[in-house]
């Protein structure tokens, strides 16, 4: 299973804002044999950096065949993308598990799909429960760093206004999340380069991709 699913080097250069940054082309390679590999694919939100590896790829029709996309993702990528590169058009819907559901959808064996509408209006989290028990939880861009939750604070203003959150609704979903680390559930942060490191120290992840 994969979560989420990168980004091309088109797409990759959007997000520099008019600044060239390295794009890690072998990092790249190893998603795409894992997208190809994997038996189920889940997207987060409906942003470039998350959903492109999936619109943009070689293998398209078999990578979308196995993508689980909910109707609010489709809708913004039908209507309003984040840019034109992830515009789909309807004939497109049917090449995707497209799914609805009002609250949680569990999708596969310890696997619980969880609304979080705010960042964008399709975000979900993804909630893990593996063999051993551990609890995880991936928090999509509801925030964009672990310090984010433990304070309960939002995005800078200047980008809350540049993305259109829902700063109700981020701000129910930054105080929930709050309080799951006492209870022994791992929250995952998308965009977190300060503590995520020190999971891999400590063994809770791993560095890139284990693919079977």
């Amino acid at each position: 299973m994969m979560i989420d699913s990168g980004m091309d080097e088109k797409v990759h250069n959007f997000f520099g804002n008019g600044t060239k940054q390295t794009f890690f082309s072998k990092q790249n390679d190893s998603i795409q044999l894992a997208l190809n590999k994997a038996k189920q694919i889940i997207i987060t939100h409906e942003h470039g950096d998350h959903i492109a590896g999936v619109l943009r790829n070689n293998n398209y029709k078999s990578i979308a065949s196995k993508t689980i996309l909910t109707y609010q993702q489709i809708k913004t990528l039908l209507n309003k993308p984040q840019m034109t590169e992830l515009k789909i058009d309807s004939a497109q819907i049917k090449d995707f598990i497209a799914v609805d559901f009002y609250d949680i959808l569990p999708v596969a064996p310890g696997v619980v799909l969880i609304k979080a509408p705010g960042h964008t209006p399709g975000e979900i989290m993804v909630y893990s429960q593996l063999q051993n028990g551990k609890e995880y939880l991936f928090t999509g861009d509801v925030s964009w760093s672990y310090m984010g939750i433990n304070e309960k604070k939002q995005k800078p203003k200047d980008q809350v206004k540049r993305i259109g959150e829902d700063t109700i609704k981020i701000q129910f979903q930054l105080d929930w999340l709050n309080t799951l680390p006492s209870k022994g559930i791992q929250l995952l942060v998308s965009h977190d380069d300060i503590i995520q490191p020190e999971l891999v120290k400590k063994d809770i992840l791993k560095e890139g991709l284990v693919i079977q």
